[in-house]
């Protein structure tokens, strides 16, 4: 059994209290135009491109009339048609000149708009926002000083003691700007009652602190089709398939699953993803001689596939805010193992939904993986039970909850009137019919 804090931490699955609504609200309500600032956005993949187009499409269909600014490779256009406006920049090497080409170009595009919401680039769209004179909500989903400072190589400690010591310039510069960004946010979402502890020792204001889990965009089709194909394509037929799906990063803990796979016969790793570690974790892959095949970055519906033809799907992170793909493999009735860091025992109740491990070493890992490669039973459970809690978060609950916190924001601290706003929905009051959502295509 694991250690009462990770069997009780079940926070983020509470629902929440509606606050009482504002006559400032009932202005602004089904009348803001907000803009969504993200650094990554479909065909690329990870927890803000599957995020974004989820939710600002169900924030158009509840009145607010969306544009998302994302950053994109050269002659990247989306592919996909939204109800929403896309605006696709280039996505230049990181660097002052890329930081003042964001500021700037967030800047004159937010002026056109009553809010601002940021799931990515927080320091960028805080300034811009100054600079507009716009209110903004951030969403923060870890802490990206810290995540630099790791990937660049300038620290190891793990992110617990990061919150506590004092470091080069460099980094310094980073955490404060992060941590100005978010202070200065009229809103602060975060998906997990972990985060919100994280972010309120960066002096957030705690009444200004929103918990909004993330959630699994609807997954549909029931995984049977051209499965097994699909197996014999990357893999073996017959090898228990372990797959993690991850950015390669330090702070994954892939080299551990790695390792403990090698000690286990019958089995095979298939990892999904890529990153500064992919060579270091390819010759670790070699010297241990395990089965592992390296796909790279794959776009989302490879990876739902890939998914569907898992027995278990292992995130061996010691640092997660409330993870997407364990939430996309419950959906689809993957059994998960998990490492209980961060945000994850907030999704994974142990035994019940998932397994957790305690320190992610390849020993653990390996005995873990045998349990549920002799136990056909408990990997059914663990799927069953995780889909039907995945099932419990839906769309409508969280993209409410979402909607309340940024016209609250906006309302909160306007300065003109909702008649007269950037763009307001400005023909008839109150908020629209959430069908009746007018359709624009993605632009650039």
């Amino acid at each position: 059994d694991l250690p009462a804090v990770f069997r009780d931490a079940d926070h983020s699955r509470r629902r929440t209290h509606r606050r009482p609504v504002s006559p400032a609200f009932a202005e602004w309500e089904g009348r803001v135009k907000l803009l969504i600032t993200t650094g990554i956005f479909p065909p690329d993949i990870g927890g803000p491109a599957t995020y974004v187009p989820v939710m600002a499409e169900a924030l158009t269909a509840r009145g607010l009339r969306v544009s998302v600014l994302t950053l994109s490779p050269p002659e990247t256009r989306s592919e996909d048609k939204y109800p929403f406006v896309v605006i696709m920049i280039p996505r230049l090497p990181a660097g002052l000149r890329r930081t003042a080409y964001l500021i700037a170009r967030i800047a004159a595009v937010v002026h056109q708009h009553d809010l601002m919401f940021a799931p990515g680039l927080p320091v960028e769209s805080a300034v811009a926002a100054l600079l507009a004179r716009r209110p903004y909500v951030v969403k923060i989903v870890g802490d990206l000083a810290w995540e630099r400072a790791v990937v660049q190589g300038r620290i190891t400690d793990d992110l617990e003691t990061f919150q506590t010591r004092w470091y080069s310039p460099r980094i310094e510069l980073h955490r404060m700007a992060l941590r100005w960004a978010t202070r200065r946010a009229a809103r602060v979402v975060v998906p997990s009652m972990y985060l919100r502890r994280i972010v309120g020792g960066w002096g957030a204001a705690s009444e200004r602190l929103e918990v909004i889990p993330n959630v699994p965009p609807p997954v549909t089709g029931d995984g049977t089709g051209g499965i097994s194909q699909h197996r014999a394509e990357v893999g073996s037929r017959d090898r228990f398939r372990v797959m993690t799906v991850a950015r390669l990063v330090p702070w994954k803990g892939i080299d551990q699953v790695i390792r403990g796979v090698a000690t286990l016969e019958g089995m095979e790793l298939i990892v999904v993803g890529d990153g500064p570690e992919r060579s270091y974790l390819e010759s670790v892959a070699a010297a241990t001689r395990c089965p592992a095949r390296f796909l790279g970055q794959t776009s989302r519906a490879e990876v739902l596939m890939l998914l569907r033809t898992a027995d278990v799907l292992v995130l061996n992170s010691a640092y997660e805010g409330h993870p997407h793909v364990v939430l996309e493999a419950m959906a689809l009735g993957v059994p998960v193992i998990a490492r209980a860091a961060g945000g994850t025992p907030e999704v994974i109740r142990h035994r019940e939904t998932g397994l957790l491990l305690r320190s992610g070493d390849p020993a653990e890992i390996a005995d873990v993986l045998s349990l549920l490669r002799r136990d056909p039973e408990l990997r059914v459970q663990l799927g069953q039970s995780g889909q039907g809690w995945v099932q419990s978060l839906t769309l409508d609950d969280i993209a409410e909850r979402t909607y309340r916190v940024l016209v609250e924001a906006v309302a909160g601290s306007s300065r003109h009137d909702p008649q007269e706003a950037g763009g307001g929905n400005r023909c008839g009051s109150g908020r629209p019919d959430r069908s009746g959502a007018s359709g624009r295509g993605s632009g650039s």
